[in-house]
């Protein structure tokens, strides 16, 4: 299909009139021409849609119900026994490091999130390194079975979307206490 008939069908209207708004520089051709490739207008007079548009809203919402139910989790949960949970998985799996004794004494749940990170982070390295190393892979595992919930390396970038959150509001909160003292 030329850029014509594409023009032509998507607008209903003749080719003089393609010709006509082609030579008066009407705006709707830069905007097609920047941000939808011949192919995909090619798919929509076909189908009435954009499958890599329609992929993207569909992420979107699935990433807005995942952060949802994270965020859930997280309002109901008692940060010390996710914590206790997280240190016994990792001992379990033979990770006996820092942050097992930073989550024996952790007192938020900004901190505890901030060690699942690292957790997902590693488990996405393991993922890379096309190995049979899986020791980061049954720390979450163990941890799920602990907790009754099924994070895995997909949650990583929510996981430091709330983390992020958490560091705003907090420097947010510190920030009014600092001024309402001064």
């Amino acid at each position: 299909m030329t850029e014509r008939d594409i023009f032509m069908k998507l607008f209903d209207f003749s080719i003089n009139t393609y010709y006509l708004w082609k030579k008066q520089g009407r705006l709707i051709f830069d905007l097609l021409d920047k941000y939808f490739s011949k192919e995909d207008l090619e798919e929509f007079i076909t189908t009435g849609k954009v499958s890599r548009y329609e992929a993207i809203e569909n992420n979107i919402l699935t990433n807005h119900i995942r952060t949802t139910e994270i965020l859930k989790f997280f309002s109901i949960s008692d940060v010390q026994k996710l914590a206790k949970a997280l240190a016994d998985s990792l001992r379990k799996n033979g990770i006996e490091s820092g942050s097992v004794k930073y989550l024996e004494n952790i007192l938020g749940m900004q901190q505890f999130i901030d060690i699942l990170e690292h957790i997902l982070v590693d488990r996405i390295s393991e993922l890379k390194q096309n190995t049979d190393e899986q020791t980061f892979k049954f720390v979450i595992q163990d941890f799920n079975e602990k907790v009754g919930f099924d994070f895995n390396e997909e949650d990583k970038p929510i996981i430091s979307h709330i983390l992020d959150r958490y560091k705003v509001y907090n420097t947010l909160y510190n920030l009014e206490k600092s001024i309402s003292v001064g």
